[in-house]
Protein backbone atom coordinates (compact mmCIF):
# COMPACT_ATOMS: atom_id res chain seq x y z
CA UNK A 1 0.00 0.00 0.00
CA UNK A 2 2.49 2.17 1.22
CA UNK A 3 4.90 1.49 -1.93
CA UNK A 4 1.89 2.25 -4.24
CA UNK A 5 1.73 5.66 -2.54
CA UNK A 6 5.30 6.66 -4.05
CA UNK A 7 5.09 4.67 -6.96
CA UNK A 8 4.38 8.26 -8.94
CA UNK A 9 7.41 9.39 -7.28
CA UNK A 10 9.70 6.89 -9.40
CA UNK A 11 10.60 9.25 -12.60
CA UNK A 12 13.65 7.83 -14.34
CA UNK A 13 13.08 6.41 -17.90
CA UNK A 14 16.39 4.33 -17.06
CA UNK A 15 14.46 1.67 -14.09
CA UNK A 16 14.32 -1.36 -15.10
CA UNK A 17 12.09 -3.60 -13.22
CA UNK A 18 13.65 -6.69 -13.83
CA UNK A 19 15.74 -8.88 -15.91
CA UNK A 20 12.98 -9.69 -18.42
CA UNK A 21 11.92 -5.95 -18.57
CA UNK A 22 15.70 -5.24 -19.68
CA UNK A 23 15.42 -8.47 -21.93
CA UNK A 24 12.24 -6.75 -23.37
CA UNK A 25 14.08 -3.17 -23.93
CA UNK A 26 17.11 -4.63 -25.63
CA UNK A 27 15.23 -6.43 -27.99
CA UNK A 28 12.86 -3.88 -28.72
CA UNK A 29 15.89 -0.98 -29.15
CA UNK A 30 15.91 -0.01 -32.67
CA UNK A 31 19.55 1.78 -31.91
CA UNK A 32 21.57 -0.58 -33.37
CA UNK A 33 24.39 1.82 -33.71
CA UNK A 34 24.84 2.78 -29.93
CA UNK A 35 26.83 1.42 -27.18
CA UNK A 36 25.21 -0.06 -24.10
CA UNK A 37 26.71 1.24 -20.70
CA UNK A 38 25.63 0.10 -17.33
CA UNK A 39 26.73 1.57 -13.95
CA UNK A 40 26.27 -0.02 -10.87
CA UNK A 41 26.35 1.53 -7.73
CA UNK A 42 28.17 -0.61 -4.89
CA UNK A 43 26.10 -1.69 -1.78
CA UNK A 44 23.33 0.64 -3.34
CA UNK A 45 20.61 -0.45 -0.74
CA UNK A 46 22.75 0.34 2.37
CA UNK A 47 24.42 3.49 1.49
CA UNK A 48 20.53 5.87 0.16
CA UNK A 49 20.55 8.56 2.45
CA UNK A 50 17.30 7.59 4.11
CA UNK A 51 16.75 11.09 5.93
CA UNK A 52 17.36 12.54 2.83
CA UNK A 53 15.58 10.38 0.98
CA UNK A 54 12.51 10.97 3.22
CA UNK A 55 12.88 14.82 2.82
CA UNK A 56 12.59 14.35 -0.98
CA UNK A 57 9.47 12.32 -0.95
CA UNK A 58 7.70 14.25 1.29
CA UNK A 59 8.78 17.99 -0.79
CA UNK A 60 7.11 15.95 -3.95
CA UNK A 61 4.26 14.80 -2.22
CA UNK A 62 3.68 17.89 0.33
CA UNK A 63 5.46 20.95 -1.10
CA UNK A 64 5.18 23.79 0.46
CA UNK A 65 2.35 25.80 0.47
CA UNK A 66 2.61 29.74 -0.73
CA UNK A 67 -0.25 32.00 -1.48
CA UNK A 68 -2.48 29.26 -2.04
CA UNK A 69 -2.37 27.94 1.75
CA UNK A 70 -3.42 31.61 2.85
CA UNK A 71 -7.10 30.80 1.43
CA UNK A 72 -7.64 27.76 3.73
CA UNK A 73 -9.01 27.82 6.69
CA UNK A 74 -6.89 27.35 10.00
CA UNK A 75 -8.25 23.41 10.57
CA UNK A 76 -7.17 22.61 6.52
CA UNK A 77 -3.36 24.17 7.21
CA UNK A 78 -3.63 22.11 10.07
CA UNK A 79 -4.61 19.05 8.18
CA UNK A 80 -2.19 19.11 5.60
CA UNK A 81 0.54 19.87 8.30
CA UNK A 82 -0.64 16.93 10.01
CA UNK A 83 -0.47 14.45 6.99
CA UNK A 84 2.88 15.53 6.28
CA UNK A 85 4.26 14.61 10.25
CA UNK A 86 1.99 11.19 9.93
CA UNK A 87 3.36 10.57 6.55
CA UNK A 88 7.31 11.63 7.32
CA UNK A 89 6.53 9.12 10.74
CA UNK A 90 4.65 5.99 8.66
CA UNK A 91 8.17 6.15 6.05
CA UNK A 92 10.30 6.57 9.07
CA UNK A 93 8.62 3.10 10.91
CA UNK A 94 8.81 1.55 7.35
CA UNK A 95 12.25 2.05 6.65
CA UNK A 96 14.70 2.58 8.99
CA UNK A 97 13.31 -0.11 11.80
CA UNK A 98 14.78 -2.65 10.36
CA UNK A 99 15.76 -6.17 12.12
CA UNK A 100 17.30 -9.14 10.52
CA UNK A 101 19.16 -12.43 11.84
CA UNK A 102 22.40 -13.59 10.84
CA UNK A 103 24.16 -17.01 12.28
CA UNK A 104 21.04 -16.86 14.57
CA UNK A 105 22.15 -13.60 16.17
CA UNK A 106 19.54 -10.45 16.00
CA UNK A 107 20.68 -7.28 14.14
CA UNK A 108 19.56 -3.87 13.41
CA UNK A 109 20.04 -2.21 9.92
CA UNK A 110 21.35 1.39 10.89
CA UNK A 111 22.16 2.51 7.20
CA UNK A 112 20.00 2.81 3.92
CA UNK A 113 17.24 0.51 3.35
CA UNK A 114 16.81 -3.42 3.91
CA UNK A 115 17.67 -5.34 0.56
CA UNK A 116 14.26 -6.90 -0.75
CA UNK A 117 12.18 -5.08 1.97
CA UNK A 118 8.79 -3.87 -0.05
CA UNK A 119 10.33 0.00 -0.23
CA UNK A 120 13.71 -0.24 -1.20
CA UNK A 121 13.51 -0.31 -4.65
CA UNK A 122 11.06 2.63 -4.67
CA UNK A 123 13.19 4.47 -1.77
CA UNK A 124 16.45 3.73 -3.86
CA UNK A 125 15.03 4.44 -7.32
CA UNK A 126 14.17 8.20 -5.85
CA UNK A 127 17.45 8.69 -4.29
CA UNK A 128 19.72 7.44 -7.31
CA UNK A 129 17.30 9.42 -9.82
CA UNK A 130 17.71 12.61 -7.39
CA UNK A 131 21.68 11.79 -6.96
CA UNK A 132 22.35 11.38 -11.21
CA UNK A 133 19.73 14.62 -11.86
CA UNK A 134 21.83 16.55 -9.47
CA UNK A 135 25.42 15.48 -11.01
CA UNK A 136 24.52 16.01 -14.45
CA UNK A 137 22.34 19.48 -14.15
CA UNK A 138 26.24 20.94 -12.77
Amino acid sequence: MLRNRLKHLQTSPYVIKDSFDFLNKIKSSKNVDRIFISFDVVSLFTNVLLAYTIDLVLDQMYPTCKKSCLKLTRAEQYRKRKQNVDFRTLLEEATSKTHFTFNNLMYVQHNGVAVGAPLASVIADIFITRLKTTLTDK
